[in-house]
């Protein structure tokens, strides 16, 4: 009972809020500030938290939640280090090009201290909740009842939902890497190297940001008043 109440959280409860929760922020304010990764927080602790003690209480193997390594996982590490390594200049250069720094998932950069430790906590949880719940889990749950295809296009088409909907580009975008991201995990049997790209892009940005902000506000201050 309690593996049919998370998957049912996690298929069709948190993808119907968050799309919801999209189509309002159009009439609504956004939560600003810290605020908006403290939400982040929330939402993925919450079931990550519950995966965890049901995990924990069943005395389920780990590894069976895609946290092995195995020669697959460990490739795909080294790509992951490597393609983390060219989004770095790519972050960088997008920075410093007209039309302003680049907007983070769900917000635009943070531009304080304490918000950049919040979006820094905020994107590894994330990194590792949403992989471990969204292929770990769902696809340990789904594939011996629904079988692997179906299990994949449902855990991938409840991920991209849950981003919400922004745009026709946004949403088709989310679908497309949500499916690309399971199937990598489908191929591989491990979440190490899915946790490091999805933890290390938002923390690239926050990181190339925060080491931005001085040079920025020093030209600023040497500005004529």
């Amino acid at each position: 009972m309690p593996d049919i109440l998370l998957t049912a959280y996690l298929v069709l409860l948190l993808p119907a809020y968050q799309l919801w929760r999209s189509l309002r922020r159009r009439e609504a304010a956004s939560p600003q500030g810290a605020a908006r990764f403290f939400r982040t927080i929330l939402i993925a602790a919450s079931p990550m938290a519950a995966l965890v003690a049901l995990w924990g209480a069943e005395g389920r193997s780990w590894i069976a939640l895609g946290l092995g390594l195995g020669l697959a996982g460990a490739i795909g590490l080294v790509v992951a280090a490597v393609a983390l390594a060219f989004m770095a200049v790519l972050v960088r250069r997008q920075m410093t090009a007209p039309g302003g720094p680049p907007k983070l998932p769900g917000g635009i950069l943070p531009t304080t201290p304490q918000e950049r430790r919040l979006a820094l906590a905020s994107g590894l949880l994330v990194g590792v909740a949403w992989e471990c719940l969204y292929r770990g889990y769902l696809l340990w749950f789904l594939a011996p009842r629904l079988g692997l295809l179906m299990a994949v296009l449902l855990a991938a088409a409840a991920y991209g939902v849950a981003h919400g909907y922004k745009d026709a580009k946004q949403f088709s975008g989310s679908l497309v890497a949500a499916l690309i991201f399971t199937v990598a995990y489908v191929l591989s049997h491990s979440l190490w190297w899915l946790m490091l790209i999805h933890a290390g892009l938002p923390a690239l940005m926050v990181l190339a940001g925060a080491g931005l902000a001085p040079r920025v506000a020093s030209a600023d201050s040497a500005r004529p008043a």
